[in-house]
């Protein structure tokens, strides 16, 4: 089951520097790697322009370790970025010997050089490893799978999507009606105190998911329900959305912040999904 969120850029609205931003998002990325979340759509919202911090935080938090480096030069987004959490994903591995290595291991790397025969990749370990195909564009990022670990170690660059276990989270930006377009099939969800109790739910949800091969999760902010959005953008929020759903019901607090929102929501998910 392939899991995608989508959360507004205003979800940083009442954070009121960069430090506490960093933090916010920090826990979302970690919630999203926890529960093996695919995909995080950021829904941009005209008024806030946080959209190029929030995606290089969590895209820089997903990234391994021995590949910051060279994809994220300096920049004041990433000033607090000692305070975010380790993710501690499959792919997050440390720098190793090529004699540890194995044929169908899986490494994330970037494109060093690229000639007409072959390309080379920086995979975190002494050397840059030998792949194919050719002509690669240099800085790319991609996933690398291990074919010949003898004299020359070489790879293969393939889709993530091949790798038969959680390979962490892309982050894409987009607009609520263009999402709607690219996510034409799965079950949709939205989130909202308004929709109807989940537990109320949760049996028809369990019987969609056995029908399903993906999910998607629509998340309002904090002062801002997800009806808001649908209104802005003039789209039939009952339309396009299978189920709305309340996740706590007679909650204690005036508002639910969405790192909270994602963290239940996902668990209570990730209960009957298994």
């Amino acid at each position: 089951m392939k899991i995608s969120i989508a959360i507004p850029t205003s979800i940083l609205e009442e954070s009121p520097d960069l430090r506490s931003k960093t933090i916010k998002l920090g826990q979302i990325a970690r919630a999203c790697a926890i529960f093996r979340v695919n995909q995080i759509f950021l829904i941009e919202d005209e008024m806030y322009k946080d959209v190029s911090l929030i995606k290089t935080i969590l895209e820089y938090v997903e990234c391994p370790q021995y590949l910051r480096k060279r994809l994220f030069p300096i920049s004041n987004s990433l000033k607090y970025a000692g305070l975010l959490p380790p993710l501690a994903i499959p792919h997050h591995q440390l720098e190793r010997k090529r004699q540890a290595l194995h044929p169908g291991d899986f490494r994330e790397g970037v494109v060093c050089k690229s000639t007409n025969k072959e390309s080379s990749v920086e995979i975190g370990l002494e050397h840059p490893i030998k792949v194919r195909p050719s002509r690669l564009k240099l800085g790319t990022r991609v996933t690398v799978k291990i074919t010949e670990v003898g004299k020359t170690l070489r790879g293969e660059i393939i889709n993530s999507d091949e790798i038969p276990f959680y390979w962490g989270y892309k982050v894409k930006s987009c607009s609520l009606k263009s999402l709607f377009k690219k996510q034409n099939k799965g079950l949709r969800i939205g989130l909202s105190r308004k929709g109807r109790f989940f537990g109320d739910e949760k049996n028809t949800l369990l019987q969609r998911f056995e029908q399903e091969q993906s999910i998607l999760l629509i998340f309002g902010s904090a002062k801002k329900g997800i009806q808001a959005f649908f209104k802005r953008e003039n789209i039939n929020m009952m339309k396009n959305v299978d189920f709305l759903i309340n996740l706590v019901r007679d909650q204690g607090t005036r508002t639910i912040r969405t790192e909270e929102a994602i963290l239940i929501a996902l668990s209570l998910i990730n209960s009957i999904i298994l």
